[in-house]
């Protein structure tokens, strides 16, 4: 086990090199403040920039606080574990989003992390799951008439 204020070091370097790689590879996209229109590198700055400046308050909280400084974080516990599973599960998502289409990959996804996070049935999962994803459907295809990611084999 090892105190907080070293897992919030981690994880400051961790978003801050992210921050600094979205504002660099960004840096190819026009920032144009006088068209009323920003331009498309303007967000992207934007967020790198945040995310550097919010790693950078990490790391000073990290350094004043006593609490975080005494703290230690056991990496192996159950709810850390649970955020590993939902994490390795939203890669799964990724791949079956490209494999199967969108919605069949958030109904197996949601009910998954639904399992994961939750103490529901089988029974609540599957409702769960079938309501999200036919509200999804409904607004991103019928409302706002947008097209979701097929499956491989209808591209």
């Amino acid at each position: 086990m090892k105190p907080m204020s070293f897992w919030n070091s981690i994880v400051a370097v961790f978003f801050t090199a992210i921050g600094v790689v979205m504002i660099a590879l960004s840096r190819q996209f026009p920032i144009d403040f006088g068209a009323g229109d920003p331009g498309s590198g303007f967000w992207p700055v934007a967020l790198g920039t945040i995310m550097i400046a919010l790693s950078v308050l990490l790391v000073i909280q990290s350094l004043l606080s006593p609490t975080v400084k005494s703290k230690m974080v056991n990496l192996a516990s159950e709810p850390h574990f649970k955020v590993y599973m939902v994490m390795g599960l939203s890669v799964l998502f990724c791949v079956l989003v490209y494999l199967a289409g969108f919605l069949a990959a958030a109904l197996i996804f949601i009910y998954l992390v639904t399992g994961v996070l939750g103490d529901a049935g089988h029974k609540e999962r599957i409702l769960t799951a079938l309501i999200i994803v036919a509200a999804l459907y409904i607004i991103f295809t019928l409302v706002l008439k947008t097209s979701l990611p097929l499956p491989i084999f209808l591209r």
